[in-house]
């Protein structure tokens, strides 16, 4: 059964985005994955989704205790986080992956984010 996990800030599922480089980590998923997609979408102060200017993201999975490997189409110039039709494809993790990580990098144009990781 799929189970999706955010990736919070202490708690908070909206993550700043507007610092030069920034990493959030969602929970302990479990050792029992065989794919994980990344989903992102962008918002400006006032709470609208938004097409960043520039920037990067990075994914990445935690198949053991601490090296994090690359998701499959990662990084992801965030140009293409367009809203409201977006024009990326979600990075992927193919196998175990007991975690996921997202690093954003000179994020501009937007000041937060959302970002969860789906389980199947």
């Amino acid at each position: 059964m799929a189970t999706r996990y955010n990736f919070t800030n202490n708690g908070a599922l909206q993550l700043p985005v507007n610092q030069q480089d920034v990493t959030y980590t969602t929970a302990n998923m479990g050792a029992d994955s065989d794919k994980v997609d990344v989903y992102i979408e962008f918002y400006d102060a006032a709470g609208n989704q938004v097409t960043p200017t520039g920037g990067q993201v990075y994914v990445y999975g935690l198949p053991m205790a601490k090296s994090w490997l690359p998701a499959v189409g990662s990084p992801i110039n965030a140009t293409q986080f367009t809203a409201p039709y977006a024009s990326y494809t979600p990075p992927m993790m193919d196998g175990l992956c007991t975690q996921a990580r997202v690093r954003f990098v000179g994020i501009t144009g937007a000041v937060s984010a959302l970002a969860l990781a789906y389980k199947r």
